[in-house]
């Protein structure tokens, strides 16, 4: 009765059928594919965010150094207006000091967008590296998967052979 049922099952191996062992690895492997793709599809979406933030920090540091060279120019217009402050209006005098104000606080903005745009970098590596870690993680998974089912394959045939 052994030998008559390693046949029936050798026939079904023939005609297409798939053991409860290789469906279920095939299952797996399936499911696992596809939390790689999420997940590859995650850190594709993550890089095109690191690189908009890498282009929006270095727009905010574009803007940091034009406020700071506002400010040079503002500065040393008012260190002027203060060494001839007796040659000068009252109405020039404080044109520059609004001038000078105004630099500082665009320079005050830029240095914030900077920061802020550098944060949001940051964070978004930290995300990346998180995501890579688990990428990796899946990978070997998938191959210690694969292989517990090529060794269950394996000994489903030294069995169907022992018991020819």
């Amino acid at each position: 009765a052994k030998g008559l049922s390693g046949g029936v099952r050798e026939a079904e191996k023939e005609e297409g059928y798939k053991t409860e062992g290789e469906r279920s690895a095939e299952r797996e492997d399936f499911e696992l594919a596809h939390e790689l793709g999420i997940v590859m599809g995650k850190v594709d979406r993550l890089r095109k965010q690191l690189t908009s933030a890498q282009g929006e920090v270095l727009a905010a540091a574009k803007r940091h150094l034009s406020a700071a060279e506002r400010l040079k120019v503002a500065t040393a217009s008012h260190l002027a207006a203060e060494a001839k402050i007796d040659q000068m209006q009252a109405g020039s005098k404080g044109g520059l000091e609004r001038e000078l104000k105004a630099a500082r606080e665009d320079q005050m903005r830029s240095a914030e967008g900077f920061e802020k745009a550098r944060d949001g970098l940051h964070s978004m590596r930290q995300e990346r590296t998180k995501l890579e870690v688990q990428v990796a993680r899946l990978r070997v998974k998938v191959k210690n998967l694969r292989s517990e089912r090529d060794a269950a394959v394996s000994s489903e045939a030294r069995e169907r052979r022992q018991v020819r």
